[in-house]
């Protein structure tokens, strides 16, 4: 049984700024998107932009322009793990 590394969960707040059509690391996810960070909600992350692979807009309900929070799993090595993407406005009521 393969050991799973250690991971930090970050939850960031940002805008699509781009979608594209882009090849990526698994044949499924053939879109790659870029957000605009706004902040940063939980954990650790420094960079104004996030770059991630998706399989379609579509399917992840999503549009440039929108605002979304994005949930993260930060592995040992660096890389990113996408774990969930969500509508999110700055009206809406932060949980506690």
């Amino acid at each position: 049984m393969k050991a799973k590394l250690p991971t930090e969960d970050v939850v960031i707040h940002g805008v699509i700024a781009d979608l594209r059509p882009a090849r990526g690391p698994h044949p499924h996810l053939k879109w790659r998107a870029v957000l605009d960070v706004d902040s940063t909600v939980s954990g650790r992350f420094f960079d104004e932009h996030l770059t991630f692979h998706i399989h379609s807009p579509e399917k992840a309900g999503i549009v440039v322009g929108g605002r979304y929070e994005i949930s993260l799993a930060v592995r040992v090595d660096g890389t990113f793990e996408l774990k969930g993407i969500r509508p999110w406005n700055d009206d809406q009521p932060r949980e506690t």
